[in-house]
């Protein structure tokens, strides 16, 4: 009964946790501010960049969304963040519907920006490549850690302007875990008070 009672309250100390989560966006420079965000100043390529995750208690945890759109002309724009849980990287369309993903705003082709994750605890990098013709949807997923983002863009000259509308998306704790977890509980009692 003890073990089954244990399963329980962690299935319940789950469900809350991923119940808990929280939605930050934020627009970041000169870009014309994206319905309910906040204005970030222009994330220039300062050592450790702008931080992200001050709006979510200080961690990207799970179900936790950091929603970002951004402009890009020259330089790099660089963010930093701490992931408590793995991670999904994604593009999205932004909300006043003018954009989506990485979305030419001026110069010639090619507008690719390269979005550059270095785990500082690990110093893994990881660096996923988009352009106008990648999907909104999911680049990959990450492993916890504190990170900085880059964003470049390449070729990389003033001629060039781009806008982006990126996630950083905690992987929540599925629904369904939960209860399974609780069943699981509930078979090994009830083998128990068969054996006895």
């Amino acid at each position: 009964m003890r073990h089954f009672l244990l399963a329980a309250a962690t299935a319940a100390t789950m469900a809350i946790g991923s119940a808990n989560a929280a939605i930050v966006s934020f627009t970041e420079g000169a870009r014309p501010l994206e319905p309910g965000s906040t204005k970030l100043g222009d994330a220039s390529a300062s050592p450790n960049g702008t931080d992200l995750d001050a709006g979510l208690g200080g961690s990207v945890d799970r179900g936790d969304i950091i929603n970002l759109f951004g402009r890009i002309v020259g330089s790099e724009d660089v963010f930093n963040f701490t992931a408590g849980n793995s991670f999904d990287f994604n593009l999205i369309p932004a909300p006043s519907g003018n954009s989506a993903g990485v979305t030419p705003e001026r110069g010639p082709s090619p507008h690719q920006i390269f979005f550059k994750f270095t785990n500082t605890d690990t110093n893994i990098v990881t660096t996923f490549v988009a352009n106008a013709s990648t999907p909104v949807g999911t680049l990959g997923t990450l492993i916890a850690g504190n990170y900085i983002l880059e964003l470049d863009m390449d070729p990389d000259n003033r001629r060039r302007v781009a806008l982006y509308d990126i996630q950083v998306a905690g992987v929540p704790v599925p629904g369904a875990l939960p209860l399974f977890v609780a069943g699981l509980a509930g078979f090994g009692a009830m083998r128990r008070r068969k054996k006895a």
